[in-house]
């Protein structure tokens, strides 16, 4: 987050021990300091002091320099708030409240906490996003897992009701769990919440779920009962076929007495998959339990490959999975749009 400070501040005696405790903030690089009058701090009354001003110059003069290292992609992503006596909208705090502000962490709302973390950090990883991860080391940012996307509107009720005081320092990524590419997502109650607490900051991603984002290289790595189910995804060829089968449970499409069944192309998708059921009844076969319905592997998750394959989790592979999306850059605007909140 970048932090501009009115002058009149550094005047004010009651407002020292903020600027002090802000000023550790800086150093310790959580948020940068838009520093437009360096040189009228050196002469303020919060300089005047002996003690302060023989431990605050060196301080001062680094916060100087690495304000001019701010890039313009910076000023335009990141979350910009004013400290002032006075403020006068919401973005705008006396020192007090902007440290309280400032010190609580960001927090993502996400359907599964452990499947939607592995893939978040496998993003940050590949993207090369080292703000991201210090911050989850420092407890700065925080997931929240809903269990399901039907509980996401009652977790972002619960933030805000909890969180009144001050603009949110909210991020929600849900999966679409579209079925083919003009397909609707599944997301209108958490789209109708968001819009009903004043949150924009959300992303519905593109693909059916997170697991259709792993790379063939990574996928390419799974035991070897399930080498047919990997032999048959990867012979599909087609970026969208990729993108909407179903990882998880394959074609299962509907249940007798409980027992999935998988006699036949779901409806929403037999233009997709088109009659590979009696043109290619093995590809269909193979195809029909995805990866962890048929169980296989037993207690196998598909979403543990985002840490067990990191290295094949890079951005090149990534960004070649989402280029014929109707915006191939969709995962780094994700990091890009959790960072603007820190």
């Amino acid at each position: 987050m970048l932090v501009e400070i009115e002058f009149e501040i550094f005047d004010d005696a009651q407002y020292f021990d903020a600027l002090d405790e802000l000023i550790w903030e800086f150093l310790h690089h959580r948020h940068q300091w838009e520093m437009n009058n360096y040189y009228r701090i050196q002469k303020s009354c919060w300089l005047e002091q002996e003690p302060r001003l023989s431990r605050r110059v060196e301080d001062l003069t680094k916060m100087y320099t690495a304000s001019g290292y701010i890039t313009n992609k910076e000023r335009h992503h990141k979350r910009i708030i004013t400290i002032s006596r006075q403020p006068d909208n919401m973005s705008s705090f006396t020192p007090q409240d902007a440290l309280e502000y400032l010190n609580a962490p960001v927090y993502i709302i996400v359907e599964n906490f452990e499947s939607d973390k592995f893939f978040l950090k496998a993003l940050i990883h590949a993207y090369k996003k080292k703000a991201l991860k210090r911050a989850f080391q420092k407890d700065w940012l925080r997931i929240e897992g809903a269990g399901g996307i039907g509980e996401i509107p009652k977790k972002i009720d619960d933030y805000v009701e909890n969180h009144q005081k001050f603009p949110h320092k909210l991020y929600i990524f849900v999966d679409s769990d579209r079925e083919f590419p003009e397909d609707n997502h599944n997301a209108q109650p958490v789209l109708d919440k968001c819009a009903e607490k004043g949150i924009d900051t959300i992303t519905i991603l593109y693909k059916r779920a997170i697991e259709n984002y792993l790379p063939l290289q990574a996928l390419h790595a799974v035991q070897d009962e399930l080498q047919h189910v990997y032999k048959a995804y990867k012979s599909l060829n087609h970026p969208d076929k990729w993108d909407y089968y179903d990882m998880k449970r394959g074609f299962e499409i509907r249940r007798i007495n409980a027992r999935p069944i998988y006699d036949r192309i779901p409806k929403k998708q037999e233009h997709l998959f088109g009659n590979i059921q009696e043109e290619n009844t093995p590809l269909f076969e193979a195809l029909a339990h995805g990866f962890e319905a048929g169980r296989e592997v037993k207690g196998f998750h598909l979403y543990t490959l985002f840490e067990t394959q990191r290295d094949s989790v890079t951005k090149k592979a990534l960004k070649i999975r989402c280029k014929h999306q109707p915006n191939p850059d969709e995962l780094e605007h994700l990091l890009e749009g959790i960072a603007s909140l820190l």
